[in-house]
């Protein structure tokens, strides 16, 4: 009965280990930020962030911001003064977030993809592998996220609505034409 047992339980372990090994794999680089690697970083208020960012529409209730060098995209609301933003203010300097996980902070938007025939996946983020295009039309920002290692292109739209903000990616304006290293998207 027991050597029964003890093979029950080995083939259930085994169906366990290769059930979860069938799952997909994520392939993500791993170097640390550069604020770990000394580089002194400055601390900075959000009132001092949001003076340097530029201001993409307004309307009774909001006031839509942007920063070109930052990644960084806020949210003002008129009544109370509060600020969303889309990413931490100093998340370059969080001393407990490591690797890839302030990569992602520090980030406006983050594609996960993969290649289900090779069952492996990996991810981009804004901040370290986008180049963005921004265009400001009525109370619509347009940001143009550009990912030439993986030659996507994702058009993702932040409009001021009466009471809130809507953003809108349309998948059929997505563009995925992978590139060779060094050609310009």
């Amino acid at each position: 009965m027991r050597n029964r047992f003890t093979r029950i339980i080995a083939g259930f372990t085994a169906a366990v280990v290769l059930s979860v090994s069938s799952f997909c794999i994520y392939a993500e680089d791993t170097e640390e930020n550069d604020t770990d690697s000394g580089t002194s970083y400055t601390m900075r208020t959000e009132n001092e962030v949001l003076r340097t960012m530029k201001k993409a529409c307004e309307n009774e209730s909001f006031v839509l911001y942007y920063s070109e060098e930052e990644d960084l995209i806020a949210l003002e609301c008129k009544k109370n003064g509060y600020v969303w933003w889309s990413s931490p203010v100093n998340a370059e300097a969080d001393t407990i977030a490591k690797g890839n996980v302030k990569k992602e902070l520090e980030s406006s938007l983050i594609v996960v993809y993969g290649e289900p025939e090779k069952r492996t996946g990996s991810t981009l983020r804004s901040a370290r592998n986008g180049k963005m295009k921004y265009k400001v039309t009525g109370n619509t920002l347009e940001i143009t996220y550009r990912f030439p290692s993986a030659g996507f292109v994702i058009p993702v739209q932040y409009t001021l609505d009466e009471d809130s903000l809507r953003v809108h990616a349309d998948t059929s304006e997505f563009k995925e034409n992978k590139r060779e290293e060094g050609e310009n998207m």
